[in-house]
C-alpha cells in the first residue's frame, strides 16, 4: 500500500511524471478534490472489494497490472493470434482462448466509459439551457461583454479559413488511408467517423475542461467504436483512436490558446498564423529529433501549454507550474544523456514501483505463475 499512498501524495503536490493530467494547482478546489476523493474510493475500496469477492474471476489474475492473460492466469502470447499483414487469426483466437484483464485495468475501462457518458449528460442537463441561449446569442450578436466589443476592432479571421484547413486535412487522412491501406488498415469511412466522433465531443469535453481543468479521455470510446464496427483490424484500431482522440484534444488546446489571446487583445489573425505556423515547426522539429534517436521523440512531447487561470490561480501559482513543467523537461534530457545513454542503472527502493510481490501475481487456487512467489493461505 506505500505506493498507492505515495501515488496519491505526488499526484496531489502535482508532480507532472505521475500526474500527467493538467495541473493540480490551477484546477478548482472542487475539481482536485473530486478527483482525490475518486482515486481514493477506486484504489482502496471498489477495487480491494472487487478482487475479494473474485467479481469476474478477478483473483484468477493479478489485482494491479496491465498485461493481457488467458483464463488460467498465465500471460497472454498477443503474437499467437496475429496473423498475416499483423490481422487478427480469429480460428487462433479461438483456440487461445479470450482476454482477461487485471481488476484495475477493468475498473478503469469501467469507469472511462462511465466519465465520457457522464460529461455528456452532465454539460446537458447543467449547462444545456445556458448553451442554446448563448448559441442563439452568438449568431444574432445581440449580447456582447467588453472583451468582444474590443475585440471587434480587430480584424476576424474567416470562416473559410478554418474550413480550408479542415478540408485538407480530412483528404490528407483520407488518401494517406487509402494509399496505405494494406498498412493503416483503416478504410476512408473510418476517417469520417473518426471526425464526427471529434465534433460530437468536444462541446461537452470543452465545457468539462474549461469548468474543471480536467479532459476526459476518448480512447476507450474510440477503441471500442471501431473494435465492434471493424473487428480483426489492431492497427485500424489504433488509427482511429489518434484520429478521434487527438482531434478533439488539439481542438480544445486551439480554444485554450485562442482564449487566452482573446483576452490579451492579440488580433486574431495574427494569433491564426502564428499557430498554423507552430504546428508546422513543430512537425519539422519532430521529424528531425527521429531522424536523430526515436527514443528521444518522447522528449519532445512535453510542451509547455496555456491552461485557464481561474480565481483560485494566480500568477504565483502559474509561475511555480510553469517552473516544474521546465523542471522536468529539463531533467528528462540530462537523465537521457548522462544516465540511459551510458547505460547506467540504478538500483534503489524508488525502483520497485509496486512494494509488493503478490500485487502483480494472481491468488487464486490452484493458479500457478511461475515468475510468482508461492501463494500463501
Amino acid at each position: 500500500m506505500f505506493s498507492r499512498d505515495s501515488l496519491l501524495f505526488l499526484a496531489m503536490l502535482d508532480i507532472p511524471k505521475l500526474n500527467p493530467g493538467p495541473p493540480a494547482r490551477l484546477s478548482p478546489w472542487f475539481a482536485t478534490a473530486n478527483v482525490a476523493l475518486g482515486f481514493m474510493l477506486m484504489t482502496y475500496v471498489i477495487a480491494p472489494v472487487a478482487y475479494w469477492l473474485s467479481m469476474f474471476n478477478f483473483k484468477t489474475f493479478p489485482i494491479f497490472s496491465d498485461g493481457l492473460f488467458t483464463s488460467t492466469g498465465q500471460n497472454y502470447n498477443i503474437t499467437s493470434i496475429i496473423g498475416d499483414n499483423f490481422h487478427i487469426d480469429f480460428q487462433a483466437y479461438d483456440r487461445e482462448g479470450p482476454l482477461y484483464l487485471s481488476t484495475f485495468l477493468a475498473l478503469t475501462y469501467a469507469l472511462s466509459f462511465a466519465c465520457v457518458t457522464a460529461s455528456v449528460v452532465h454539460v446537458l442537463v447543467f449547462h444545456g439551457r445556458e448553451l442554446w441561449q448563448q448559441s442563439k446569442s452568438a449568431f444574432k450578436e445581440k449580447q456582447m461583454d467588453v472583451h468582444t466589443k474590443l475585440m471587434r476592432k480587430y480584424e476576424q479571421v474567416p470562416e473559410w479559413w478554418f474550413s480550408c484547413i479542415l478540408l485538407l486535412n480530412i483528404t490528407a487522412a483520407v488518401l494517406v488511408s487509402e494509399y496505405c491501406k494494406d498498412q493503416l488498415q483503416l478504410p476512408w469511412w473510418g476517417v469520417l467517423m473518426t471526425r464526427g466522433l471529434a465534433l460530437f465531443f468536444t462541446l461537452p469535453i470543452g465545457v468539462i475542461t474549461a469548468t474543471t481543468n480536467q479532459t476526459p479521455a476518448l480512447k476507450v470510446t474510440a477503441d471500442n467504436i471501431i473494435g465492434y464496427i471493424y473487428p480483426g483490424y489492431p492497427v485500424a484500431n489504433m488509427c482511429f483512436k489518434v484520429y478521434g482522440f487527438v482531434s478533439m484534444k488539439q481542438a480544445i488546446a486551439f480554444l485554450q490558446d485562442f482564449k487566452l489571446g482573446y483576452y490579451m487583445k492579440i488580433p486574431p489573425r495574427s494569433m491564426f498564423m502564428a499557430q498554423v505556423s507552430l504546428h508546422f515547426r513543430s512537425f519539422s522539429f519532430l521529424r528531425k529529433i527521429n531522424e536523430f534517436d526515436s527514443k528521444t521523440c518522447s522528449m519532445a512531447a512535453k510542451f509547455f501549454p496555456f491552461y485557464d487561470i481561474t480565481a483560485n490561480g494566480g500568477a504565483a501559482t502559474t509561475v511555480l507550474s510553469g517552473a516544474l513543467d521546465a523542471g522536468l523537461a529539463f531533467m528528462a534530457v540530462l537523465l537521457y544523456l548522462c544516465l540511459e545513454m551510458q547505460h547506467v542503472d540504478l538500483s534503489w527502493w524508488g525502483s520497485d514501483r509496486d512494494g509488493c510481490p503478490l500485487a502483480s501475481c494472481p491468488t487464486a487456487d490452484g493458479i500457478i505463475v511461475k515468475v510468482c512467489p508461492g501463494y500463501i493461505r
